[in-house]
């Protein structure tokens, strides 16, 4: 997987070229992040590479079309690949190279920017839900445990249960808000862990400790936005080897969510390293 930014950099080239093998992976968001400002120019310059690739491209559902998937094998990820969309982004990688197509080219573009920003729009009303969220949790801990978590020292069996439950907590708000709004059945972790809610809810919790680690800083709005947008794309990224991208946040919740699944016994991708090892 990549994120936005991602796609431009020169990185992304190396890692396809190294074998065709290596896949990229676009999340919905990912591509939304391509067409939602000056989506002319940046699509051009996100396609760039990606033109040179073509074969190794693919594209996932929207994330709201796969919530009740439960990945559980390798053979479980053909669930979230959506073959239409892995081939509209081929066919806007031969575009983009095609003279004669640019004039159909410019009005998909600034058609798929109209839709990217009311995309946006909509996902900044969970910037509420991530800020509540947020006063919720840190209600949840006493002074002494938010300084275990600041700190990484002195954190106990009792911190480490709480932070556990926390992500069941929310998974289960996240079950009910998005996809089941009367289910009154306990969902268990065994069950719960090859779903989107889960990875969602434990890259949230992540991304809190994290908050707490860095004290508490007050974010402007498009950077409360970023956070509901990385957070989405790290636990997308669990299912995969990893997420391409600059951002050190982001990066750093994906990789811990992924340990933290792996210690579970959840269906996880080796990371890159850890695949040629084996």
């Amino acid at each position: 997987m990549a994120d936005g930014n991602y796609l431009r950099d020169e990185r992304l080239r190396v890692y396809l070229s190294a074998h065709t093998h290596h896949r990229l992976v676009l999340a919905d968001l990912t591509l939304t992040e391509m067409f939602k400002k000056n989506a002319l120019g940046t699509a051009r310059s996100s396609l760039k590479i990606m033109a040179d690739f073509p074969d190794q491209i693919f594209a996932l559902k929207p994330t709201h079309l796969w919530l009740d998937a439960k990945v559980c094998s390798e053979a479980d990820l053909q669930q979230l690949i959506d073959p239409d969309r892995s081939a509209d982004i081929r066919q806007l990688t031969r575009d983009y190279r095609s003279e004669e197509a640019i004039p159909s080219f410019v009005e998909r573009m600034k058609a798929r920017e109209g839709e990217a920003s009311q995309y946006m729009r909509q996902l900044s009303d969970q910037v509420r839900t991530l800020e509540i969220s947020l006063q919720s949790l840190l209600k949840e801990f006493r002074v002494e445990e938010l300084t275990q978590i600041r700190t990484g020292q002195g954190i106990t069996s009792t911190l480490q249960e709480k932070i556990f439950n926390l992500v069941d907590e929310v998974t289960v708000e996240f079950v009910k808000t998005n996809q089941e709004p009367g289910r009154t059945a306990p969902l268990k972790r065994s069950e719960a862990h090859g779903m989107f809610a889960y990875r969602y809810a434990l890259c949230v919790v992540i991304a809190f400790t994290r908050w707490v680690e860095l004290g508490r800083q007050v974010k402007s709005l498009d950077h409360r936005l970023n956070d509901v947008v990385d957070n989405q794309l790290a636990a997308t990224s669990t299912y995969f080897n990893e997420v391409l991208t600059k951002d050190r946040e982001l990066r750093i919740v994906a990789s811990n969510a992924k340990d933290v699944l792996k210690h579970l016994g959840a269906f996880t991708r080796p990371f890159p390293d850890e695949a040629s090892a084996g």
